[in-house]
């Protein structure tokens, strides 16, 4: 078999209409190649189904190869997907910080994997977005129930996939959660009519209380994801079958139809500057987010790792990730916020400055001393902290702002 060409825009659609194309949407034991062109760009939705349908290429006795352009492919080797497939590929970069810019594919296949998962998205947006206190609870509410479904309702053969992708110029972050299972056509028969097909499905899948089995789920997931989409002005896609339902911009496009697949996808893509409270949906607000957790983490833990969280200690981006994060846990700490430097045996000063200097810029300095403590740093580094923070609040640096221990 010749290569198989990728769309230069990869998306969950044209990748599947590829597929089709050429007779691989449900390859067997065959060798699957495909080629990379220069312009080639595979979005989330692309990623998270080649991931879930090259792990049934795989179980099935294939393999699959990929040629062509290095760095699109570098940047599907960066997503995780050539190790997922089994692809041959020597990197030749540095692996960033996952907590940049992308979550890679993680792959679902049992409850063990929801949570990491979920969390991992949202310690991107923990470091990304100034505003993610007011952003987490819907977000999370959205991820967990998708990627829980798939433990729940897709009973597939091969593992799920999910990943995740922020565009800040864009002010965007999107979000695909995919499986291969029985569809949600198979989830739902038993409320189906036999003469009712795959939108039907999707339809009774997005009212609200209706799922497969009361004992293990209320069916208010969906739902919930869209009323969000909607209230956010986003975009929200879900497939099944040979069907796509779509909302763009909060409003609703309808059903679309292509090649008929195995399985569920589902991609969100959110607008990070307008914010859902989830008080103002029918979900009402929530109990519990991941910052709670995280709060509770540090309570037992003692302090944030400087070491751990951070990349390195040379750049600008590492130490505002960190920033944001502290910011955002502090309104919820019962006591002082520990940053523990051991193990950072040097920083630069544009790090200490985009760190502390800016958070005692933001919080005054009344509050830094209040609710940061600093522990294990060096001497010298203190000095350069002193500096550095004493410029954002026109000193000349003699005095000691650090409240070290």
């Amino acid at each position: 078999m010749s290569a198989i060409p990728l769309p230069a825009s990869c998306t969950s659609d044209t990748l599947i209409e590829t597929l089709d194309e050429h007779n691989v949407l449900s390859a067997g034991s065959e060798t699957v190649r495909f080629h990379v062109p220069d312009d080639c760009f595979v979005t989330c939705g692309a990623l998270a189904y080649l991931a879930t349908w090259g792990q049934r290429v795989l179980r099935n006795g294939g393999e699959i190869q990929f040629s062509g352009a290095e760095d699109p492919r570098s940047y599907l080797s960066r997503m995780n997907l050539f190790e997922h497939l089994d692809v041959p590929y020597e990197e030749d970069f540095q692996r960033r910080d996952e907590t940049g810019r992308f979550t890679p594919i993680r792959l679902i296949e049992d409850d063990e994997d929801v949570g990491p998962t979920t969390n991992a998205i949202l310690e991107l947006v923990l470091r990304q977005f100034e505003n993610a206190r007011d952003f987490i609870p819907a977000l999370e509410w959205v991820i967990y129930e998708t990627v829980d479904n798939i433990r729940l309702h897709a009973y597939t053969a091969v593992p799920g996939a999910v990943c995740a992708q922020y565009f800040p110029t864009r002010h965007r972050l999107d979000v695909a959660i995919c499986d291969l299972g029985q569809g949600i056509s198979g989830s739902l028969e038993h409320h189906l009519d036999p003469w009712e097909g795959s939108g039907d499905a999707i339809k009774m899948a997005l009212q609200r209380g209706v799922t497969r089995d009361q004992e293990i789920g209320q069916g208010n997931g969906l739902p919930g994801a869209v009323e969000i989409a909607e209230e956010n002005e986003g975009e929200f896609r879900i497939w099944t079958d040979e069907v796509v339902y779509e909302i763009e911009d909060g409003e609703e496009k309808g059903f679309q139809q292509r090649p008929a697949v195995d399985g569920t996808g589902v991609v969100v893509r959110f607008d990070t500057t307008n914010p859902v409270h989830l008080s103002d949906t029918f979900m009402g607000r929530p109990t519990w987010t991941y910052i709670d957790s995280e709060v509770q983490r540090l309570s037992k833990e003692g302090s944030l790792k400087v070491a751990e969280d951070c990349l390195n200690t040379g750049t600008r981006e590492p130490a505002k990730r960190l920033r944001r994060k502290v910011q955002s846990l502090l309104p919820d700490m019962d006591g002082p916020l520990a940053l523990d430097f051991d193990g950072v045996d040097s920083a630069s000063s544009s790090f200490l400055d985009e760190l502390l200097g800016r958070l005692v810029d933001e919080l005054g300095q009344e509050t830094f001393n209040q609710n940061i403590r600093l522990v294990n740093m060096p001497d010298e580094m203190v000095d350069m902290a002193n500096v550095v923070i004493g410029q954002r609040v026109d000193s000349d640096g003699s005095e000691s702002f650090t409240h070290l221990e």
